[in-house]
This record gives structure tokens, sequence and C-alpha cells, in this order.
């Protein structure tokens, strides 16, 4: 039986009623497609009507909670529901690029800020990141079974290594490695998309390193 493709799901990777996680997040997809805008020559919302929505949903959050005036929370989540709608058109642009290039799928979800949410409909994804209850604080668990160090199979003993990206993939922050296929690693920068890698190590060699696994961290 032929094997099925991986395939990069993108999804938004912020809960709609949280309003400033919603902001932030629709700020990181504006300044990353504004900083791409030779991969995203089609985009669905215009990155000037877009940037409108996240300055009229910001301004209309911050009369809610500065007044609390009746009718300001339903008229703030009007604002918020168009915004809302333009992230789901820019996902599904998004989503329609990977899908056409799966080659580039991770790289075209870090260039438009959008969070990797799976890989591969029949396949085990190698790392999954959640937030944790603490703000700024990631969970890391990565599939053991799928990571080899020096290609000498995965029952020699080994330690994981992690790191991770704040701009795109430019650069890396390396963490500690662990003797376990997991990790919490607090102290994130708030309002961010968070790249994580990780990557097996034995007596032999270093494996390579994961595809990058994208998490907006609030």
């Amino acid at each position: 039986m032929p094997n099925t493709p991986h395939r990069t799901r993108l999804s938004i990777g912020v809960d709609k009623h949280d309003i400033l996680g919603v902001l932030a997040f629709a700020r990181g997809v504006h300044t990353k497609t504004s900083a791409n805008t030779t991969t995203f020559t089609a985009l669905p919302v215009s990155l000037a009507a877009l940037l409108g929505q996240i300055t009229d949903l910001d301004a209309s959050q911050q009369v809610v909670t500065s007044t609390k005036a009746k009718g300001t929370a339903a008229d703030r989540d009007r604002k918020r529901d168009v915004l809302w709608s333009s992230l789901e058109l820019i996902e599904a642009y998004g989503q329609s690029l990977c899908d056409a290039s799966p080659e580039q799928a991770a790289t075209i979800a870090e260039m438009c800020g959008f969070k990797v949410s799976a890989v591969g409909a029949h396949a085990k994804a190698i790392l999954a990141a959640t937030l944790t209850a603490t703000p700024g604080t990631a969970k890391l668990h990565a599939n053991a079974s799928l990571l080899v160090a020096s290609g000498k199979g995965t029952s020699k003993a080994r330690i994981f290594l992690w790191r991770y990206t704040t701009d795109g993939g430019k650069t890396f922050i390396s963490v500690d490695g662990t003797p376990v296929a997991e990790i919490v690693i607090p102290n994130l920068p708030l309002g961010t998309t968070v790249g994580f890698q990780v990557c097996a190590k034995d007596a032999d060699a270093q494996g390579e390193w994961s595809q990058t696994v994208n998490l907006f961290v609030h």
C-alpha cells in the first residue's frame, strides 16, 4: 500500500474569545505577511484592510476595559468577528500554498505566522507543543519512536535536544537536553509565534532536527 503523503495543516492557534490573543496573533500575521509579500502575492485581504481591522478591534477593546459601558462589548465582538473572518481567509490561502508545495509547507507557515496544527492524516507527529496554564510557558512532547540519533536504531541510550526560534528560523535558542522526550520551557516572549524543534543524540552521533512546530505564545 502506498504511503499517505504528509499534509501540514495551518490553524489560527488562538481562542476566538481571547481578544488580546486574537489581536496579538493578527499583528503577527500582518507583520509576517508584510515581510513576505513576494510569497503572498494574492492575499484575500489586503494588508491595509487587515491593519485597519486590528486597529478597530484594539480601540474597541480599550473602550470596553476603560468604560464597561452597555453595548461596548457587543460592538467589540462584531469587530472581532470581522477580523477573525479575515484571518480565516488568510489561513485558507496559506493552506492552499502549503498543499501546492508540501516540501515548503513548514516554511510557508512560518512566513505567514500561522500555527502548524497537524502533520499527515495518518502520520504521527514527531513533535507537539502546547501552552500551559502559566503565561509564556510551553510544554513539548516528542515521539521518541520516530527520533533516531546515529542511525543505529532507537534502543541506544539517548538524550533529547530542544531549541526554539522567535524570528522565523533565522536564529535558534538551545535548551538543555533531557533524558525523556518531553520538556517544559518557561519565560517565552508573549505575543510571539515561537517555533520549536527537537532531535535525539546518543554516544555516536546527533540526529537531524525535526520540522519546526509553531506555537503562538500568550
